[in-house]
């Protein structure tokens, strides 16, 4: 999110056209009210989306992104797909952009750039 808040700044004007939304794996501790103090500390225009398990699954599949349960000794610990992903998504839920989140700024802002110019 840190990321993400670096890149609006670059992208000056057109960062207001950019909206950053956090998807918790973890609705069973990520609660509402954790999520609301998580996101304080990046931008007061990004969102967290809370789903119910069942739900979180469908938007998982529909976006392609791996979760699941560890089987060790800690059962509360998820394991996720490549770490670090920033996936930017058209308003018709069309993935446009996959991004690693630890690649530079500037690059991802070059790119977004381009996206909202289409």
């Amino acid at each position: 999110m840190a990321e993400l808040v670096e890149v609006k700044r670059l992208l000056g004007k057109d960062g207001e056209r950019v909206q950053g939304l956090f998807v918790t794996i973890d609705p069973q501790r990520d609660t509402p009210e954790m999520l609301k103090a998580y996101m304080a500390n990046f931008d007061p225009t990004f969102l967290a989306l809370y789903a119910t398990p069942e739900k979180l699954a469908q938007v998982a599949k529909d976006f392609k992104v791996y979760y699941k349960k560890s089987g060790g000794h800690d059962a509360q610990q998820l394991h996720h797909g490549p770490l670090g992903r920033l996936l930017c998504v058209r308003p018709a839920r069309q993935i446009a952009l996959v991004h690693p989140v630890r690649q530079r700024c500037p690059a991802l802002a070059a790119d977004i750039k381009l996206l909202l110019a289409q």
